[in-house]
């Protein structure tokens, strides 16, 4: 997927770094877990899916998914979005 990196992988759990730049997607993301994404940089994050939802956010902020889901992130800001 787009701006989509595996950085680690353990049995029990794989970390992502994610980076998009303004109007960039990752297209559709397959998670076939529950996890947490950690904002480091950006000011909104659009997530689709079975519903389109946009969020004003900040460094530190954490985003919960419960899994199986498809969903497509995309940076709607002008600032680049990153998160792990």
């Amino acid at each position: 997927a787009t701006g989509v990196t595996l950085l680690a992988e353990k049995p029990r759990i794989r970390t992502y770094r994610i980076e998009l730049g303004p109007g960039e997607s990752t297209g559709d993301l397959r998670c076939d877990f529950s996890g947490i994404l950690i904002v480091m940089a950006g000011t909104s994050l659009e997530i689709g899916g079975r519903e389109t939802r946009t969020l004003s956010i900040v460094p530190g902020d954490a985003i919960w998914h419960d899994g199986p889901i498809v969903q497509r992130l995309t940076n709607p800001g002008r600032e680049t979005f990153e998160a792990v």
